[in-house]
């Protein structure tokens, strides 16, 4: 990659990927679209996704009505999205919620990771 290419891709330092993470660089709002993300997800048999980012109205929106079409069950974790404005935000939010994904808290998201990790130690 080039210069221009590697500032426009940079990850965050604090969101900097572990070792053997998948990392995809998607050209368009959905992370579906052109990328080999379904053919990831197929193969290690997800069906659970939680999607956060930005912008609620675009990319993050584009992304799950792609999710919901793949089959996929999704989260699109509240504070963990935004968008240009908070009106765009609520009213994607509230309709994602209504046709494709629940739409849950932070917290609420962390607690039910952490059951499933519980059950699974117990199992």
């Amino acid at each position: 990659m080039g210069t221009e290419a590697e500032e426009l891709y940079h990850i965050k330092e604090e969101l900097t990927p572990l070792p053997g993470e998948l990392v995809i660089y998607k050209e368009r709002a959905s992370g579906f679209f052109g990328t080999p993300l379904i053919a990831h997800l197929r193969k290690i048999g997800a069906d659970s996704l939680i999607i956060l980012g930005e912008s609620t109205s675009g990319c993050v929106r584009a992304s799950t009505v792609d999710a919901y079409s793949y089959g996929f069950h999704t989260v699109v974790v509240e504070e963990c999205t935004y968008d240009r404005s908070m009106l765009s935000h609520k009213v994607n939010l509230f309709d994602l919620h209504h046709k494709y994904a629940d739409v849950m808290h932070l917290d609420e998201v962390i607690e039910h990771l952490a059951g499933l990790e519980r059950s699974r130690n117990a199992a």
